[in-house]
């Protein structure tokens, strides 16, 4: 596995959650079915993945979006910001 952040991501999820949390500037900016989500779709063995049907039940999947108005206001935003 050449992919340090792949590896670490595998190995100690934990840490690679606060370590990408924190250069955010927050100690939980990833919602935690979309942690869980990540974690069993990149599973390091195949067995513990979710097939596409789990993944589409999946908790995070089923959650509330944004409308196509808050998409392009985000997008608007961070444009500005980094300009």
């Amino acid at each position: 596995m050449a992919d340090k952040t792949f590896k670490l991501f595998q190995f100690d999820p934990k840490i690679f959650w606060d370590l990408y949390s924190s250069m955010k500037g927050e100690t939980e900016y990833f919602d935690k079915d979309f942690k869980d989500l990540m974690e069993k779709m990149l599973s390091y063995l195949p067995v513990g993945r979710l097939s596409l049907e789990k993944i589409k039940l999946h908790p995070y999947m089923l959650g509330e979006t944004a409308t196509e108005e808050e998409i392009m206001q985000e997008f608007t935003e961070r444009r500005e910001r980094n300009k």
